[in-house]
């Protein structure tokens, strides 16, 4: 396994994507009355509610030196979210972190749909609304950006569009298969934890990016330095630092945040319940950035 790993810090959310499918599978599996049901369905939402932040760093930096298993990786996160491999790559890899190259890309005009306004201030009422919109749209249009790469106009990226297509219908596909077999729990393991995961992604993109804008050059998004939020989330409120340098790995994040010499405002443009971590800190607070200071 040591050998196997590209970085051994990543074993916890190795663990994670390898047990997810069978928790998520479980309630399937036993019959309660109501009460337990609904007992059941938070625990299993409580275990697998970072997941998307896990496939998140799978994408960027996969977890093994084998391509095989980096699929597997993928294939278990993406039936834990909804979101598969794909989906991320085209919205976000080759979407949310080339917005600034957008006009020049046409095939990824389609992220401008997704995008965040950096010089809006955040409320909390903008960044539900902005949820609610953009998460249908995550998960469609990656779909069309699928289905027209793998059979429209010859490209040299169909053998790509046509792989991530195959992973999105073999996923859906067992949740079809599954659900079928007892749709109130589709419904509601599949149908709420998916729509779930997609809204609070969405939510987080707003969170991390709204009112970003400053004076500094590096004011390209918001962050998060409470060490109890990074080390549930391997580092995430580093996010000006992953922008940077997208390919970098979580551990890394810290270091390559303090090089660049930068401070955060005393301001704070997000006051973030701390649901994740239960009670303490009750909330994290997420900043903009200035220039370090003179």
């Amino acid at each position: 396994m040591a050998g196997l790993l590209r970085n051994r810090a990543d074993r916890t959310q190795l663990f994670l994507a390898a047990t997810g499918p069978f928790i998520l599978l479980f309630p399937f599996l036993v019959s309660f009355n109501f009460v337990f049901e609904i007992a059941l369905w938070i625990i299993v939402w409580f275990c697998l509610c970072r997941h998307n932040h896990i496939l998140h760093n799978h994408v960027h930096f996969p977890f093994t030196n084998s391509k095989p298993v980096n699929r597997l990786i993928g294939l278990m996160l993406g039936f834990c979210t909804g979101v598969t491999v794909g989906n991320w790559k085209i919205t976000h890899v080759h979407g949310h972190h080339v917005e600034h190259k957008i006009g020049h890309l046409r095939s990824r005009e389609f992220a401008r749909l997704l995008s965040v306004n950096g010089n809006a201030a955040f409320s909390g009422r903008a960044a539900l609304a902005h949820a609610v919109r953009t998460a249908p749209l995550q998960w469609f249009l990656p779909l069309r950006v699928m289905l027209s790469g793998a059979f429209g106009a010859p490209s040299m990226r169909r053998k790509f569009f046509r792989f991530y297509l195959g992973e999105f219908f073999l996923i859906y596909g067992i949740v079809a298969v599954v659900s079928y077999c007892n749709p109130a729990k589709g419904i509601a393991y599949f149908g709420l934890m998916y729509s779930l995961v997609y809204l609070i992604s969405r939510y987080t993109c707003y969170a991390t990016h709204a009112a970003s804008i400053s004076g500094s050059k590096y004011s390209i998004a918001n962050v998060c330095l409470h060490p109890k939020y990074n080390a549930m989330f391997w580092n995430f409120g580093f996010h000006v630092a992953h922008h940077i340098r997208p390919a970098a790995h979580w551990t890394a994040l810290p270091a390559l945040y303090a090089d660049l010499g930068v401070h955060e405002e005393s301001d704070a443009v997000l006051v973030q319940t701390n649901v994740v971590g239960l009670f303490m800190p009750t909330t994290f607070v997420w900043q903009r950035i200035a220039d370090p200071k003179a």
